[in-house]
């Protein structure tokens, strides 16, 4: 009896022979990494007005006004070059974003960036 018990001990602590040409066989405690995505889309979200005016970039006026608040004078500056050809093009939305138009202007003529003061006159 104890013979077999010996024998029983051994064939659990036994070593895998590979073979050559073979792939390796996984190991029983192998953990399956797969895994799946979807993307969300928020068609809502994706919708542009077709009847506002837009830049040469696809940007409108909302979009500009708030690059004006940007932390980068760059994308400050560009986004005054896109203000001034969309009030040149459509000088209608002058008159309907006058109020945000003035605070915002305001705001960008005392900015820290020389450039982007130069910009803004």
């Amino acid at each position: 009896m104890t013979k077999c018990k010996k024998k029983k001990r051994q064939d659990d602590f036994q070593k895998v022979k590979l073979k050559v040409g073979k792939t390796k066989p996984k190991a029983d405690n192998a953990t399956n990494i797969n895994f799946r995505t979807k993307g969300i889309n928020l068609t809502e979200q994706l919708k542009k007005d077709a009847n506002a005016p837009t830049t040469h970039r696809k940007l409108n006026i909302k979009d500009l006004l708030s690059q004006l608040h940007h932390y980068s004078g760059t994308v400050k500056q560009g986004a005054l070059v896109g203000l001034r050809e969309l009030l040149t093009l459509h000088p209608s939305e002058l008159h309907q974003h006058l109020s945000s138009l003035l605070s915002e202007a305001a705001a960008v003529f005392t900015d820290k960036d020389p450039n982007v003061r130069m910009s803004a006159t």
